[in-house]
């Protein structure tokens, strides 16, 4: 629990809130007393908000007397409104924690799956995520094995406004022009993506003896030596997209296609964009570069935590290993008859006979739900309680502002920008498809995923999910024959289905940012027009991290493959700029290499199938369903 104290020190007041243990509770802070060293003005409105005792003002109300007892707004003096912040949110926190802790939850649902140690802990968590937010303005959410993280602070209303102006540079083009992504019915717009004149082995050209820099990237249009295609390696896929057979193994290593990263450079203190980014103009957008280092910037911190909980770094351990799923009998004198606890040990009623009807007969289905319920009231399931060392693993202090990736110099970012749009004769978008980010040869192992516009569409969410070890809970669990309604009550998985756990969805509103580790599965839900009368739309910017420690070919060793760029380039120099452009484009058509938007639509629409197989291999995973067996 937290107790308050508000003391007079000289002219200034000390506001202290103190942690204790919760009160009929396991619950321990162990934190130090946190003071806040405020003025009378603000000491007077805390003495106004402590008079509500079984209640709390809302933030609203608060600065609505702060206005009335000194005339000017709380936003006009930043120290005030994050004084006053800090209390209101203590004061919530710690009433809305005692009021909960206190309900009678197990009346409302017999073997619900929380007690009161899990709620303990459950609080605990959100006090050191308020702790994380105050000091990062970052949340981590979807806590499974690895962290997904959240922030609402990143993209202020200033930076918004100028990549809306970047993105308007790209979409002002000619409807004919617009590159509408294959598949998606000219709803999802491409900006920029990779797969647009990827590196193609036995097509693109490499130089190897050096790095082509961003200013003189378009100089080098057209050079290099043709890169070979590598010979396969050896795989052993990691869980998440291990397939069925080994030909599907071997499909997750593309040996045609790879994405080109840019290269950029974490020496000098802020990013740096070394090398061009794919299918971004270096001159003509040169002002994009700026605003994508600085969302690079701004995910550093987030990706760091990523990479470094994909490592184990931050280990959750929650509740030790279970080996044994365990049900209290209350009715030992009904299931002693039979020699142990089954649904089916349900009492019938006069004149009940439920087997005698049909498997598909509503009769039969009754008596199921009968037997359900009978259970669930007589038959209490014995929870895995937190360990008593149960411990939030991540705090503000594992958040780094330099020297990330154990102070690797150099990192890769692959760029995507796309928008969504949707018309009154097209209102919905029908959502995603399940999928990891990229192929194993480009080494993704974090996104970062910016929604800086958005209008007229309704609630939008990014959903998780991650694969469970079957082979090892399988192999390590002892239970009941039959008994698929303990395992999955206790593991969250359907025992009788695929080994796929969902972890949940975060929300995608305007202003966002969402960073997650390349290992869970993700999928965009479904939205629509909020008005149905007009056009909506949602726009973002994905960066794709490469793997630190495993650099792949980037646009520092590709030279541009853009036919159009290297025309442009071509045409500033003598003695092409000074002769007819019919004899200029018979010569410019003649050249083979760099390839026109033709030739990078076909590939790109091959290099697509190629993924969608790798996908529907991943997704395929599935269909290995836990097996359980009857013993």
């Amino acid at each position: 629990m937290h107790r308050y104290s508000l003391q007079k020190v000289g002219d200034q007041y000390v506001y202290t809130r103190i942690f204790e243990e919760w009160e009929d509770s396991d619950y321990e802070d162990g934190g130090d007393d946190e003071k806040l060293v405020i003025n009378q003005d603000i000491a007077q409105l805390i003495a106004w908000i402590d008079e509500f005792e079984d209640s709390m003002p809302t933030m609203e109300e608060v600065q609505v007397r702060y206005h009335e007892l000194f005339g000017k707004h709380i936003a006009d003096n930043s120290s005030h409104r994050e004084n006053i912040e800090r209390f209101w949110l203590h004061r919530l926190l710690n009433g809305t924690a005692q009021e909960a802790l206190q309900m009678p939850w197990a009346s409302y649902q017999h073997n619900g799956d929380s007690t009161s140690k899990m709620a303990d802990v459950c609080f605990k968590d959100l006090a050191a995520k308020a702790k994380i937010y105050e000091q990062t303005k970052l949340i981590p959410v979807m806590e499974s094995s690895f962290y997904v993280i959240k922030s609402d602070t990143l993209l202020p209303n200033e930076l918004k406004q100028r990549l809306r102006a970047a993105a308007a540079l790209l979409e002002d083009v000619p409807g004919s022009q617009r590159d509408w992504h294959p598949g998606s019915d000219e709803k999802v717009l491409d900006l920029v993506h990779p797969s647009l004149w990827p590196l193609v082995f036995d097509r693109s050209r490499i130089i190897s003896d050096k790095h082509i820099t961003l200013d003189k990237c378009l100089d080098h249009c057209g050079s290099g030596k043709v890169i070979p295609e590598p010979k396969r390696p050896y795989l052993r896929m990691p869980d998440g997209l291990r397939s069925i057979t080994e030909d599907n193994d071997k499909r997750a290593l593309s040996l045609r296609y790879q994405w080109l990263p840019c290269d950029v450079d974490l020496a000098g203190g802020r990013p740096r964009i070394k090398s061009y980014i794919n299918n971004l103009h270096p001159v003509r957008y040169k002002a994009i570069y700026s605003l994508i280092e600085e969302l690079i910037a701004r995910s550093l911190p987030a990706w760091d935590i990523a990479c470094r909980s994909a490592r184990k770094e931050f280990r959750f351990k929650r509740f030790g290993i279970v080996h044994e799923i365990k049900w209290t009998c209350n009715v030992p004198e009904i299931c002693a008859k039979v020699h142990g606890c089954y649904q089916n040990n349900r009492p019938l009623a006069g004149g009940e006979d439920y087997d005698s009807g049909s498997e598909t007969s509503s009769v039969f289905e009754e008596g199921e739900r009968l037997n359900w319920e009978w259970w669930s009231e007589t038959h209490k399931i014995n929870c895995p309680e937190p360990l008593e060392d149960a411990r939030y693993p991540l705090d503000a202090s594992h958040f780094q502002s330099e020297e990330f990736f154990n102070k690797v110099s150099q990192i890769q970012v692959i760029v995507k920008m796309a928008n969504i749009h949707l018309t009154p004769e097209k209102p919905k978008y029908d959502g995603g498809s399940w999928h990891v980010e990229g192929q194993l040869n480009e080494h993704i192992c974090a996104t970062a995923l910016f929604y800086y516009d958005s209008d007229n569409i309704t609630e939008s969410r990014l959903s998780f999910r991650t694969q469970a070890d079957r082979d090892n809970l399988r192999d390590r669990l002892s239970y009941s024959q039959g008994d698929h309604d303990g395992i999955e009550a206790i593991f969250a998985i359907k025992a009788k289905g695929d080994k796929m756990q969902n972890l949940g969805s975060v929300m995608t509103r305007e202003g966002r940012a969402l960073f997650f580790p390349n290992i869970y599965q993700h999928r965009v839900e479904s939205f629509e027009l909020a008005d149905q009368t007009r056009p909506g739309y949602r726009k973002i910017v994905a960066l794709f991290l490469v793997d630190p420690v495993v650099p792949i070919i980037s646009t520092g060793n590709v030279p541009p493959q853009q036919k159009h760029w290297w025309k442009d380039k071509l045409m500033e120099a003598e003695p092409l700029n000074s002769i007819p452009s019919e004899i200029r484009d018979a010569i410019t058509q003649k050249v083979d290499y760099p390839y026109e938007i033709d030739e990078a639509r076909r590939i790109r629409e091959d290099l697509v199938s190629e993924r969608k197989v790798v996908n529907s291999d991943s997704l395929r995973q599935q269909a290995q369903s836990w097996n359980f067996c009857e013993h």
